[in-house]
């Protein structure tokens, strides 16, 4: 068995429904991300057969969709709009840490949908496309007709936003007559963000006694209402700058930003760990290890050719060691050079 076989048997029967196919530039590659681009199909046939005869373990697609897809060089293609693309990427290390990050990117992702997207941008949701990436995140497309059209530049500013970069919680916070003043709870945006978190966090500002009685204060953007020195009060939810920054969304602005840029294709096969790049439906229930694998009930042996101590996988595996794991799991192993099928 080979890892090539695998991909060409997905690839058969796999339903790859890539909107706009015909407009897309495509890239593929086996050893690295892409090797070959300007590739170019006219129907999801077309590129189905590709797949089945060339079995990339990377494939990819333009976030624009052009006139001429395959020209050469990039400003014959004839640009006609992007979809607006954010990548959620954790910066892992080791080869088996994604793992450890899947539940904190979909929260990112979840966060990223609801409190920015829908809640502040105003997108409709029959607009936003969410794809689990095959890895360690989640890429989420903007589809509305609007955004499509937007240049690089407005692109930096919507990722800078969402990251909250040159956002300051002393600009919004301030004291006026020895009483403390900030935003309001019913407040969109990074202001009503902080009079949220300040709401959840109300007891380890003023106490579990007082908590209800400042939290009303917050619904008028009153900070005061508390017997607490107001300074220490203010000087806490400064601190809060560190945790709005861990909950805001760590967007790849490149991604978003770079109009003729690739990215991976839903539907298709990562090729460093064999799972499927989803579509998500239903981010709260998603389960990548249940949702984005292949035949779990299929089974193949390995050999390991070094140990991998990973419990969330079910290791600890050792060198040397042979185990008839599930299918996905086993090509999880080979892609990742810690072990052979025999």
């Amino acid at each position: 068995m080979r890892a090539e076989d695998i991909f060409k048997s997905y690839y058969r029967q796999a339903v790859m429904a890539v909107e706009g196919v015909e407009a897309r530039e495509f890239g593929a590659g086996w050893k690295k991300k892409i090797e070959t681009r300007h590739l170019a199909f006219r129907d999801s046939s077309e590129l189905r057969s590709y797949l089945v005869a060339n079995a990339p373990f990377y494939l990819s697609h333009s976030i624009a969709y052009y006139r001429y897809p395959s020209a050469r060089p990039m400003q014959k293609k004839e640009w006609v709009k992007a979809d607006v693309v954010f990548d959620l990427d954790p910066p892992v290390k080791g080869k088996y840490d994604f793992v450890r990050y899947l539940e904190r990117m979909k929260e990112d992702a979840q966060r990223l949908v609801e409190d920015f997207l829908i809640g502040d941008f105003g997108i409709e949701r029959s607009y936003i496309e969410v794809v689990f990436s095959g890895s360690k995140g989640y890429h989420i497309y903007v589809k509305d007709p609007e955004y499509q059209l937007l240049g690089g530049e407005e692109r930096r500013q919507l990722v800078e936003y969402v990251t909250g970069k040159g956002f300051k919680i002393e600009d919004h916070l301030f004291f006026e007559d020895k009483r403390l003043v900030g935003p309001k709870l019913g407040e969109g945006g990074y202001r009503g963000r902080v009079a949220r978190l300040a709401k959840e966090r109300a007891a380890a500002l003023v106490g579990e006694e007082e908590k209800d009685f400042f939290v009303g204060g917050l619904a008028e953007g009153n900070w005061s209402r508390t017997s607490k020195n107001l300074k220490k009060v203010y000087q806490k939810v400064l601190s809060f700058k560190d945790a709005l920054s861990v909950r805001s969304v760590a967007s790849d602005v490149m991604v978003t930003q770079d109009l003729s840029r690739l990215i991976r294709v839903p539907e298709s096969l990562h090729g460093d760990t064999g799972m499927i790049a989803k579509r998500v439906n239903d981010l709260e229930r998603f389960d990548p290890f249940k949702d984005a694998i292949l035949e779990a009930d299929r089974t193949f042996k390995v050999r390991f050719v070094e140990d991998v101590d990973e419990s969330l996988l079910g290791g600890p595996y050792y060198e040397g060691e042979v185990r008839e794991l599930s299918l996905w799991k086993a090509l999880l192993f080979v892609l990742k050079k810690s072990a052979i099928f025999l």
